[in-house]
This record gives structure tokens, C-alpha cells and sequence, in this order.
């Protein structure tokens, strides 16, 4: 049976540190603030998580944006009209049918956010690390599997893209108990998004890392970064570099 809640036994309460963007600079970033990209069709599959909460808050940020949001717990027959996808689950994983089609999708030139998560999730993050293997051409990667991740979190200013410093340079993350990814390379390589300084929880990939030369992908392996008003600074980067 799966429950609907906090996300394990050992989860440890929420550590306060990284700056919520202010009401004052959101509002630059507002419907036109992020230039072609405000408007971008966005869909949200968003279910087995922690009571709705953060596909909710995911929603109202984007929209806040400009965006164009769709949410539901299943994935439409097709996904041709969106330019990003979001993937926001934490207790059970993507079907195999809805592994093929995000892998196609990014195949095809679309852009995705997947979320991974700590030990409670493992069956989660075995199905992140089939699509993420199904699109990039940079040697295998494994989301999960690694424990729990401890330490200080910091973007790291050479991800692919510019995601960490555009449209804002981004501050310290304080995710709640995270997973880990390994196959990225060193701490500094180009596809590690946020690290403790030795273990990646974070990746991303554009099209330079992409077997077809198409499509991206952002994975972050904690979903309870969601919650909180302190959102905004990463969610509007990491849509900031799907939608570029």
C-alpha cells in the first residue's frame, strides 16, 4: 500500500538558508520577463506524492511566469503540443508505457524535468534512470541507490546551459533528504546541476549531450524542494533552460 506522506522514517526537518526570490524580483520575470520562452506550453504529471502540495505550488509558480499549465496524474496520448514536461512523483514509478513515451519525446527534441528521491523511492528511480540513459550519449547514469545525500548543496556554475546563472545566479539548495546520481562525471563536469561536493543530486543535459543532437533534460533527486516559497529561484531557471 502506498502512503501519501512524509517520505520516510529517517526524514529530517527542513533546514532554512537559501534566499525565496522577493515578490519585486519575480515580477521582472513575469509573463514576458523570460523573453520566447513565457508563454511555453507546459504539462505536469504530478501524482503519488505528498498530498498535491508540490505539483500545486510547481503550477502556480510557472503560471506566475507566463506558462501555459496542464496537470494531471496520467500522461496525454500525446505529448507533440508541449514544450516541457515535468515529471513530479515520489512514491511509485513511471510505468513502463510512460517511460517509452517521455524517452521518445526527448528523442524527438522535447524537454524534461524528472524527479528522483531518497531510499523510500528506489522503484521511482529505477524508472528515472531508464529514460535518462534512453536519450544522452555520455556514458551510463544511475539516479538512486546511494542512501541518503547530507551535507551543504551548491548549483554548480558550469551546468550545461547556464542553468545555474540564468535568468538569476542561484544560491545555496536545501533540499529534504535527496537522492544521488552518479555517471556525471566530476562534481564540476557539465552535467551535474547541485552537488554536496562530492555527490551529485542534481543533472542536466542539453542538446550537445543528446544522442540525437535534440532535446533536454533536467533531473533533481528530492521533490519536498516543491513546498516552499523558496522554489522559484530553481524552478524558474530549470524552465528557463527547457524552454530556451
Amino acid at each position: 500500500m502506498v502512503v501519501f506522506g512524509a517520505k520516510g522514517e529517517s526524514l529530517h526537518p527542513k533546514r532554512v538558508g537559501y534566499e525565496a526570490m522577493s515578490r519585486s524580483a519575480l515580477s521582472t520575470l513575469e509573463r514576458g520577463g523570460l523573453g520566447g520562452c513565457a508563454e511555453a506550453n507546459t504539462f505536469i504529471l504530478h501524482r503519488a506524492d505528498n498530498g498535491g502540495v508540490e505539483g500545486q505550488n510547481l503550477e502556480e509558480t510557472l503560471s506566475d511566469v507566463g506558462a501555459s499549465v496542464e496537470r494531471d496524474a496520467s500522461l496525454p496520448p500525446s505529448l507533440d503540443a508541449y514544450d516541457s514536461i515535468w515529471v513530479v512523483m515520489a512514491y511509485e514509478p513511471l510505468t513502463v508505457s510512460e517511460q517509452e513515451q517521455l524517452a521518445a519525446y526527448v528523442r524527438n527534441g522535447g524537454s524534461l524535468y524528472l524527479t528522483g528521491e531518497r531510499p523510500c523511492c528506489e522503484a521511482l528511480n529505477a524508472s528515472i534512470t531508464t529514460v535518462i540513459n534512453s536519450g544522452h550519449r555520455r556514458g551510463r547514469v544511475t539516479a538512486g541507490g546511494f542512501g541518503d545525500i547530507y551535507g551543504s548543496f551548491t548549483p554548480n556554475f558550469h551546468a550545461a546551459g547556464s542553468i545555474a546563472v540564468s535568468p538569476q545566479r542561484l544560491v545555496d539548495f536545501h533540499p529534504d533528504a535527496p537522492g544521488g546520481m552518479a555517471g556525471l562525471g566530476g562534481v564540476t563536469g557539465r552535467n551535474v546541476f547541485i552537488s554536496n561536493g562530492s555527490r551529485a543530486v542534481a543533472g542536466v543535459w542539453d542538446e550537445s549531450d543528446m544522442a540525437t543532437g535534440r532535446g533536454r533534460l533536467v533531473v533533481l533527486m528530492d521533490i519536498d524542494w516543491l513546498k516552499g516559497s523558496s522554489r522559484s529561484q530553481y524552478a524558474i531557471n530549470v524552465y528557463e533552460f527547457l524552454n530556451r
